[in-house]
Formats: structure tokens, sequence, C-alpha cells
């Protein structure tokens, strides 16, 4: 099994950073976890990301 770990500034970007890294096109191939889902502020400002 190769695990990867990436991070964007949604969690749909990290899913995304890590197919292209595993070379996958395919999601259902994959198993994800969500370490963190990031945060936003109240105007966006001050951003985590996923």
């Amino acid at each position: 099994m190769t695990t990867v770990e990436a991070t964007g500034s949604t969690v749909e970007e990290a899913k995304r950073k890590a197919l292209e890294q595993l070379g996958v096109q395919d999601e259902s191939r994959v198993q994800f976890e969500v370490l963190d889902e990031g945060k936003r502020s109240l105007l966006g400002i001050l951003v985590s990301p996923a």
C-alpha cells in the first residue's frame, strides 16, 4: 500500500493533488483519510489549508 499526504485550500483540492501524486485518475481506487478539513475565518482571512 502506498501512502501520500497532500494539502489544498479545500478537501477536494487536496484529494486531487493526492491522486496526481499517486498517478491515479479513478478516485474509486483510492481510500482517503482527511486529517484536517481546514479553517476559514469570517472574512476569508487567515485560512488554514485542508
